[in-house]
Formats: C-alpha cells, sequence, structure tokens
C-alpha cells in the first residue's frame, strides 16, 4: 500500500507541516485585527487618531560655525568685517508679517487659520498618490510668527581693488512656531484590491534652521546678468517629529519615520536652495523694426 503524507496518525511531517500553519495563521489574524484597519474605505475618511500640535519652544541653540570658515583664505583674497544686518532684519519682519497677512485671507484669528488649513489640505491632496494613500486630513496648521535673521555679512574681494567682489557671504538663522499637523492612511492591496489601511499620523515642527548664505555677483562679461542666491550644503535643520501608526494597537514615534521626513525635507530644500535673480539689462540689443530696416 501506498505511503500517503496525511494519515490518521500524526507524523513528524504532519506535526512540522501544522505548527507552520498555525504561526502564519497567527501572524495574520495579529496584523489583520490590531495593526490594520480592515474596515470599508470612505471617500475622505481620515484616521481618527492624531498627535498632538504642541509647539516646539524656542531652541537657544546657536551655531558656532564661523561665517568664513568655508571661504578660501588664499593670497588673492582678503575678507571683510563682519557687519550687523539689523536695519535689514527688520525689514524682512514686515516683509514676512505682509506675506502671512496674504496667505491667511486678510483674516485674523480663528478665520484665518480655519483658511490656511483649507488651503494647505486642498493642496496637498492634488499631489498624494491615490492608488496607496487616502485622503490626508490637515488638522491644524501654524505658519509662524518670526522671521528668519541674518547675520555675520562678510565679502569676498580680490587683492586688487579694481575687481568686483566675487562672494558674499551671510549666516541665516531661523527659529519659529511653524508646524502642521495630518493624518492618512497607506492603502495596502495585498492580497487583493483594498485589503486594509494602516492609518497614520504626523505632527512636524520646526526647532532650528541655521546656515551660511552664499551670494555671488553676475559676471561682467555676461549677456544675461543675474545674482545667484546658494545654500551651504551642510545646513543644520532640526525638527520635532511626533507619529502614530496602527489602528487598535499604535507604534508612537517610530524612528525610521521620522529619518525618512527629515532626510526628504533636507533634500528639498538642497534642491530648492539655488536659484538666481535676472538683472535687467541696459545694452541689450534692439532688433531693428521693417520701417527702420526700410530706411537702412
Amino acid at each position: 500500500m501506498a505511503n500517503h503524507i496525511f494519515t490518521l496518525q500524526p507524523t513528524f511531517t504532519q506535526g512540522l507541516i501544522l505548527g507552520q500553519l498555525s504561526v502564519i495563521l497567527l501572524l495574520a489574524v495579529v496584523l489583520k485585527y490590531l495593526f490594520l484597519n480592515s474596515e470599508p474605505r470612505v471617500v475622505g475618511d481620515h484616521a481618527s487618531i492624531h498627535p498632538g500640535t504642541g509647539k516646539p519652544g524656542r531652541s537657544g541653540k546657536s551655531s558656532t560655525q564661523d561665517p568664513n570658515a568655508s571661504v578660501s583664505s588664499g593670497d588673492h583674497l582678503s575678507l571683510s568685517e563682519p557687519e550687523t544686518l539689523q536695519w535689514f532684519n527688520e525689514i524682512l519682519r514686515q516683509v514676512f508679517h505682509n506675506y502671512r497677512r496674504e496667505i491667511r485671507g486678510s483674516l485674523d484669528g480663528d478665520e484665518g487659520d480655519e483658511f490656511v488649513r483649507r488651503k494647505i489640505e486642498l493642496a496637498i491632496n492634488e499631489l498624494r498618490p491615490a492608488k496607496f494613500m487616502d485622503f490626508i486630513k490637515v488638522h491644524s496648521v501654524d505658519i509662524g510668527t518670526s522671521a528668519p535673521s541674518f547675520s555675520k555679512v562678510s565679502i569676498v574681494r580680490n587683492t586688487p581693488s579694481s575687481l568686483p567682489p566675487t562672494n558674499t557671504v551671510f549666516h541665516i538663522t531661523y527659529t519659529d512656531s511653524i508646524s502642521i499637523s495630518i493624518s492618512t492612511s497607506i492603502l495596502l492591496h495585498y492580497p487583493s484590491a483594498n485589503f486594509a489601511r494602516l492609518p497614520v499620523a504626523l505632527s512636524v515642527s520646526l526647532a532650528l534652521f541655521s546656515s551660511e548664505l552664499h551670494l555671488q555677483p553676475p559676471s561682467p562679461d555676461s549677456l544675461t546678468p543675474e545674482f545667484t542666491v546658494s545654500l551651504a550644503p551642510d545646513f543644520d535643520l532640526e525638527l520635532q517629529i511626533n507619529s502614530l501608526m496602527g489602528s487598535r494597537a499604535k507604534l508612537a514615534d517610530v524612528p525610521k519615520v521620522h529619518e525618512m521626513i527629515q532626510t526628504q525635507v533636507r533634500r528639498l530644500l538642497l534642491q530648492k536652495g539655488i536659484f538666481k535673480i535676472v538683472l535687467p539689462s541696459l545694452t541689450r540689443d534692439k532688433v531693428p523694426t521693417s520701417s527702420q530696416q526700410d530706411q537702412i
């Protein structure tokens, strides 16, 4: 008689197979009913959990980097004495105040906060990958009250005084109450479409931003003169991040999530940290009109 794997008498092979199946089934039940939300997806629905929106205290940390450290100190260069920019910082605060007023729709109090919240919620949901991420609910937004502070300005000059300066170095420090609190769900499509949702809630606040800012004047030989403004790649960025993941059993403040957010923000700042200011040209050649060509 042929031997069969499954018989009425338990064998070692049967016990091994049944043991592995029971472990897999137990893990599936734990993931399904503790960490994942298997309720039907509702358009516009969002996770009911969200971390507190505590605002970070203003950090008293100040960078100890020498603003002239990243500039070459060869024989052909000399640095001017650093000077303060209190007058410029005051103007900058007024500019930021006017922009915040515009972002809030010229509304005060809770009405202005709600106007900003709806505006940001609409913008980020237009960019979200709808296939893998549920509706993003913005719970609160704080656009801050302060402005970046410039200090320790130094001008890098060529030794011959007839040559224009090659670079101007600013030191910028920004501490404010900027924060955003959101919640959404990651959609899982395995083993079937919309199999489950993983609720995620995040709260991100700015604690400190500090960097050198380099301003390079246009070249005298350039046909389109422009200023180049760039951030130093080794800028200091400190974010306060709170996170919650899961439905019934929640994982709080996962380090990998915080590291990913910090990395993405730094990458975005590096990409957007170089921009050019084109100056109008006073000697640009003009194309003669048809009447002028006839006269010639």
